[in-house]
C-alpha cells in the first residue's frame, strides 16, 4: 500500500495524450486512470476486477438503533406504594355504618300457636313476640318476630329456647354507642350473673340489648339490671314501668 500511494503522489508522470491546444478525450482519459489503476493493483498484490467480480462486496451490516426509553409513568393518587408493599386493607375498606332504623314488625298471630302438653315452647311463643315486639326498636321487633313466625311451622317450636336463640340475633342488629360500654361495665360490677344467665347477661348482650330497647324502655330496664342480673325479669320490669 505505501508503494501505492507513492506512486499516486510522486510517481512518473505519464505522457498527456492531449494534442497541443486541444482538449483531452474523456475516453482517453478513462482509459489512462483504468491502466493506471490495473496497474497499480498489480504492483500491490490487489485481486483483479475479473477475479472478484463474481464475489458481491460484503455490505456493512447496519447499525441497529436504539429503542426510544418510554416515558415514565405519572404515579396517580391510587398507585401501589413506592415500596411495593400492599396498603392497608382496613385503609381501602369502605366504612359501614351500623343502622338499625327502620323495619316492618309483622303481626304475632302469625305465629301458629301449638298446645300440645309436650310444646311448651309453642304455647308461649306468641305471648311472648308481643311482649318483645313492643320492647325493641322495629327492626330488632322485625328480626325476632320472623325467626318465631318460621319455627313454628314446624315442630321446632316446641323448644323454648327458641325465644332466646330468637332474640340473641334480632338483637345483634343492634348498634351500640359507645357510652354503654362504660353502662354495662357498671352493672356487671354490681351483680352477678347466675350460670343460666351468663349467656343472657354479659357484656355484649348488655350493650346490645339495651341498644335494642327503644329508648323510652331504657331507664326502667337499667335500674332493674343494676339491681339483679336477672334479664327475663328486667325485661318485665321495663314493661311495667313504661306502662
Amino acid at each position: 500500500m505505501l508503494v501505492f500511494g507513492y506512486f499516486q503522489a510522486c510517481g512518473p508522470v505519464l505522457p498527456s495524450t492531449v494534442p497541443l491546444g486541444g482538449e483531452e478525450d474523456p475516453e482517453d482519459a478513462g482509459a489512462d486512470v483504468s491502466a493506471d489503476a490495473a496497474s497499480g493493483d498489480a504492483q500491490n498484490g490487489a485481486p483483479s476486477a475479473s477475479s472478484s467480480a463474481g464475489k458481491p462486496a460484503p455490505s456493512a451490516k447496519p447499525k441497529a438503533s436504539a429503542a426510544p426509553k418510554p416515558p415514565s409513568p405519572v404515579p396517580s393518587a391510587s398507585s401501589a406504594p413506592e415500596d411495593g408493599g400492599v396498603g392497608d386493607a382496613a385503609d381501602a375498606a369502605p366504612v359501614v355504618k351500623c343502622d338499625d332504623s327502620g323495619g316492618k314488625v309483622p303481626d304475632c298471630s302469625a305465629i301458629k300457636t301449638t298446645m300440645a302438653p309436650d310444646c311448651i315452647g309453642g304455647m308461649v311463643a306468641r305471648p311472648a313476640c308481643n311482649e318483645l315486639s313492643k320492647l325493641f326498636k322495629p327492626k330488632v321487633a322485625e328480626s325476632l318476630v320472623n325467626c318465631l313466625i318460621q319455627k313454628s311451622k314446624t315442630r321446632e317450636i316446641c323448644d323454648p329456647n327458641n325465644i332466646k336463640d330468637c332474640g340473641l340475633e334480632a338483637i345483634k342488629l343492634a348498634c351500640p354507642t359507645p357510652e354503654l360500654t362504660t353502662t354495662c361495665e357498671d352493672i356487671l360490677g354490681s351483680c352477678t350473673p347466675e350460670p343460666d344467665e351468663a349467656e343472657l347477661f354479659n357484656q355484649t348482650t348488655c350493650e346490645q340489648g339495651v341498644a335494642a330497647l327503644k329508648s323510652e324502655y331504657r331507664a326502667p330496664f337499667l335500674e332493674c339490671a343494676k339491681r339483679e342480673c336477672k334479664l327475663e325479669r328486667c325485661l318485665g320490669e321495663a314493661i311495667k314501668g313504661k306502662r
